[in-house]
């Protein structure tokens, strides 16, 4: 990260403010740049791609804090997502689309206002033992399941993130913390474009090599918007020095639809879906870790042949139980340079659509798979 003091950046228009605040206020430059190369396969068939947000997410932001005195601070968070192989931006296009929002922190915690990422990407992004994005089974799964625990639910990226939102996170006590966010459709219900209304709420445990996370969604019904649903999720992690070992459950209740970003649930489709994953990274020396990791999806009788409530293009599959698993190198090459490999294969049931990229469907009962080579930069 690069930090760079406000009286450098600093435009003409803002030269009468007195150069005492800018003493007390620092912006951050920072972000991570992620690119691969993958040939990937469904249902037999096959092509090679060059793709961003491989093992994380590309992204490129600014954050800035003052402090306010009495230990309290301000602050503020603009983060985007370049899409390096093209130069378009992520997140539907948006500039800041990752983050973008207005804080104050102190002893109480933070309370947070505008688009923010929820507890529900931070569990994500804690049980991925193979990466984030492209070839994670435990990731992947949840988008098969249509669970908001996960990156996304739509190309705003509803689940991971809340436009419209106001967040609070404790301080650490004793080892726990917590976390809530609730967003708003500000009059103008709209789901599939990210005008949603969502409540989340998350608590964390951790002390020494064990570290425990609950959390959990609810998306309230309303008519030509959105369709109830609810889901929970239970992780644990324990570092053992020679490996860190990984486990998590998640449930998700609610309907089926017949379409993508339908707004109606399909009467007697009510039902749970439940996803069980696992995994471990091993570090081989000081600069290399292997990852290991496994999922099984097992979704709900009345959703089998069927797509997941609340879920838009690209995203959206047909639903039936899946099994996927993933190994994963990466190579240190630097502090801030690594260069990552992962092969991840997924096998769906007789109806099942799931697949490692949205643009490659199987065909249902098929299969697909991923090889990827990439390289990750952050600073």
């Amino acid at each position: 990260m690069i930090k760079i003091g406000r009286a450098l950046v600093r435009v003409s228009a803002l030269s009468l403010v007195s150069t005492g605040v800018f003493a007390q206020s620092t912006v951050t430059l920072y972000g991570t740049m992620d690119t691969y190369i993958a040939s990937q396969f469904s249902s037999g068939t096959g092509h090679r791609i060059v793709e961003g947000s491989g093992f994380s997410p590309n992204s490129f932001g600014f954050t800035g804090t003052e402090d306010l005195g009495d230990g309290f601070k301000s602050g503020f968070i603009l983060e985007g997502q370049p899409i390096l192989n093209n130069g378009t931006l992520g997140q539907g296009g948006k500039l800041f689309g990752r983050q973008s929002l207005i804080f104050v922190s102190g002893d109480f915690g933070r309370v947070g206002l505008g688009r923010q990422q929820t507890p529900a990407r931070t569990f994500g992004i804690t049980y991925a033992a193979s990466g984030w994005m492209s070839g994670d089974p435990f990731a992947n799964l949840e988008f098969a399941m249509g669970s908001a625990i996960s990156a996304g639910m739509n190309s705003d990226t509803v689940g991971a993130r809340l436009s419209n939102s106001i967040s609070y996170s404790s301080p650490t006590i004793s080892g726990f913390s917590a976390s809530i966010i609730q967003s708003l459709d500000n009059g103008a219900p709209s789901f599939s474009t990210g005008n949603a209304r969502v409540s989340m709420a998350g608590l964390n445990y951790a002390a020494g090599p064990i570290n425990v996370n609950v959390v959990g969604s609810y998306i309230p019904p309303i008519a030509g918007s959105q369709i109830k649903q609810m889901d929970y999720g239970v992780g644990a992690t324990y570092n053992a020095g020679f490996a860190k070992f990984l486990v998590a459950y998640q449930l998700k209740r609610g309907y089926a639809v017949n379409a993508a970003a339908a707004t109606t649930g399909l009467p007697g489709t009510l039902g749970n879906d439940q996803l069980l994953g696992g995994g471990v990274q091993i570090p081989l020396t000081p600069y290399s870790i292997v990852g290991l990791s496994a999922a099984k999806l097992r979704v709900a009788g009345t959703h089998r042949g069927l797509r997941q409530a609340n879920i838009g293009v690209p995203l959206s599959s047909i639903e039936d139980d899946a099994m996927a698993w993933s190994i994963t190198y990466t190579y240190l090459l630097s502090k801030r340079t690594q260069l990552f490999a992962v092969y991840s294969r997924l096998a769906n049931d007789a109806l099942g659509t799931a697949s490692f990229t949205s643009d490659m469907r199987p065909v249902p009962g098929g299969k697909s798979e991923i090889l990827a080579v990439g390289l990750r930069h952050n600073f």
